[in-house]
């Protein structure tokens, strides 16, 4: 069996494994929410209104915050702190268990796909799982206040928080008949409370909730979407060692265990709330893209009954060698799936390689002292932006019918089938037809692929004409 020294030892050698490719990886994951989030924590420095802006979730845009300082490689280091923390905390989740095996968990986290994608990334996924699992650690360890305190802020970081919520508030009702569920209030207190004294409207959380009225850009489908992208997204192996947990739970229940207990109040409902959250969203066609990345946030979960599962295993035998050696197995058919599934370094998407031909384009052509208009986040970075100094960029025309109107002669503007269109809600043709534009270039990406609205992706950059 390893030693925990040796399991801390694993988790140092993985973690500098994906501190190298972060820092040599050309693109992310996440596509234009990873840029949005990003974007919102770097400029909080010089706009505070941005710590409490809705979507970015203001919690997470706290925590983030110091480190998007140093540009986007620093988000991307944040969410490998975040997985290197949530490692930490299912060892010692099995130190107070006495669970062998917790390097399985390891392995898990770091190389479940989806979870591993995360890595190379600006999105909240991360933070909400590590959060999570660091108030259900302080359970365990009796600091029910602090556990609470911390669980109150969930949501600020995912809106789904409120799910896990309401779940803790009631099992320790139920249990305990504690006063102290109470404390779960605290950080839409806090929050609410700020937000009244920053903008003068102490129900701003429900007010500026940003998923309404976008059914426009919500799609919908199968209500088993989620459940059959787990082994995909997260691996047969990783859903088989999960399973084989949940498998040993309901007789260890009934004899009583404590960990059988925790693990089906904490972890296995949880994990089956959220998935059927995010699949019934998806399915009436609500507040739910269908992204793969929401299953991120129950790899660690699923870590922890894997962990649980083989140490059940583990006892059912006198010699633990052959465990020891199917534990290997399992961490090394995890661990090629990831790297397999996973292309590292990470490549720059398709979409950000033809917006840096534009920026390219736009530099080689001496036009970048023009005033630019766009859509896509991504053009702040190839081309430098801050969307601060309205002198130099403008994110999003507002007047969709007559853009000549808002648009000053001789500006840019960058459209792209993604966003333009649907977040930004300007077709093409209101630019294409409009006489005081004219198109500067096309361009395509090779092979053609489409993108958000089943659309082929292109982008034209448009020059506003002389009246």
């Amino acid at each position: 069996m390893l030693s925990r020294k040796t399991e801390y030892f694993i988790l140092a050698i993985f973690s500098m494994l994906m501190g190298y490719f972060v820092v040599n990886s050309e693109g992310f994951h996440g596509g234009g929410d990873s840029l949005a989030h990003f974007r919102i924590a770097k400029f909080s420095w010089e706009h505070p209104e941005y710590l409490l802006d809705n979507w970015g979730k203001p919690f997470f845009t706290l925590l983030a915050m110091p480190f998007s300082y140093f540009g986007f490689k620093g988000i991307q280091f944040f969410n490998l702190l975040m997985g290197i923390f949530t490692s930490i905390l299912i060892i010692k989740i099995s130190n107070v268990f006495k669970w062998r095996f917790a390097w399985l968990g390891i392995v898990i986290v770091f190389f479940a796909p989806i979870y591993m994608q995360e890595f190379f990334s600006g999105l909240t996924e991360l933070a909400f799982s590590s959060v999570l699992l660091l108030s259900l650690f302080l359970r365990l360890k009796n600091k029910y206040a602090s556990s609470f305190l911390l669980l109150s802020f969930l949501p600020f970081i995912r809106t789904e928080g409120v799910l896990f919520l309401a779940w803790f508030g009631i099992i320790d009702l139920i249990e305990r008949k504690s006063w102290q569920p109470l404390l779960l209030l605290v950080g839409t207190v806090v929050y609410s409370i700020i937000g009244w004294i920053a903008k003068g409207d102490v129900l701003w959380i429900i007010n500026e909730m940003p998923y309404a009225g976008g059914e426009h850009i919500y799609g919908s489908g199968s209500i088993w979407h989620y459940v059959n992208l787990l082994p995909d997204k997260i691996g047969w192996t990783v859903l088989l060692a999960a399973s084989l947990g949940v498998a040993f739970l309901p007789l260890n229940i009934l004899t009583q265990e404590r960990d059988a207990k925790w693990l089906m109040l904490y972890i296995l409902v949880p994990t089956i709330t959220y998935i059927g959250f995010h699949s019934i969203m998806w399915y009436v066609g609500r507040v739910s893209l269908g992204l793969p990345r929401m299953l991120a946030v129950v790899v660690p979960l699923l870590a922890i009954l894997a962990v649980y599962g083989l140490n059940r295993l583990n006892g059912l035998f006198k010699n633990q060698k052959p465990l020891t050696v199917v534990g290997a197995a399992l961490a090394g058919l995890i661990l090629f799936n990831g790297a397999s599934k996973v292309e590292l370094p990470v490549k720059l998407g398709a979409e950000e390689r033809v917006l840096s031909e534009v920026a390219a384009y736009i530099r080689t052509n001496g036009l970048s002292n023009h005033k630019i208009h766009y859509y896509s986040l991504y053009n702040e970075i190839s081309l430098g932006l801050d969307p601060h100094y309205p002198e130099q960029c403008q994110q999003v025309i507002h007047n969709r019918s007559n853009p000549h109107e808002e648009v000053k002669p001789g500006s840019l503007v960058v459209w792209d089938a993604h966003f333009a269109p649907n977040e930004g809600a300007m077709p093409l043709e209101n630019l294409t037809t409009n006489p005081h534009f004219e198109v500067l270039n096309v361009f395509k990406p090779e092979p053609a692929f489409n993108t958000l609205g089943d659309k082929p992706f292109e982008v034209y950059l448009f020059l506003r004409k002389p009246d």
